[in-house]
């Protein structure tokens, strides 16, 4: 009876542990979500939140948190995308871009994974980014 009860302490004792680790993985993901929106927006992103159910299905089908590339006509965006923390899409033109190499150079950030090979998704027509190019 008394070894049932030690092996459920260390049971407990073992989930409190786990949780307060994913805990502290999901805060530090979201400090690096944080701090690398406010690096794109500093550089000159846009942020276009996604406000209606179906912006918000087609940023869940982005890449998430990577940098990905979109050809549109002669100009090549580039979009950050956030289904979760903001409920937006970060895009931004190659001067935007270089802006943020620069800043992301200058501040140390670790080298976040930009997937250029990767299309973005989206249905532009919704988004109407057009007229702000």
């Amino acid at each position: 009876m008394r070894k049932k009860k030690i092996q459920q302490l260390i049971t407990r004792a073992f989930a409190v542990m786990l949780s307060l680790a994913l805990a502290a993985c999901a805060s530090t993901q979201i400090k690096k979500v944080i701090r690398m929106e406010r690096l794109l927006t500093d550089s000159g992103f846009k942020m276009r939140p996604a406000d209606t159910p179906e912006k918000l299905a087609q940023v869940r089908q982005l890449l998430q948190h990577k940098l990905i590339t979109h050809q549109q006509g002669d100009k090549v965006m580039y979009i950050y995308a956030d289904a979760d923390h903001c409920k937006c899409v970060y895009t931004g033109d190659e001067e935007a871009y270089q802006q943020f190499a620069d800043k992301k150079q200058v501040s140390g950030m670790d080298r976040i994974a930009e997937d250029r090979e990767e299309p973005a998704r989206l249905d532009w027509g919704e988004w109407r980014f057009n007229e702000s190019w």
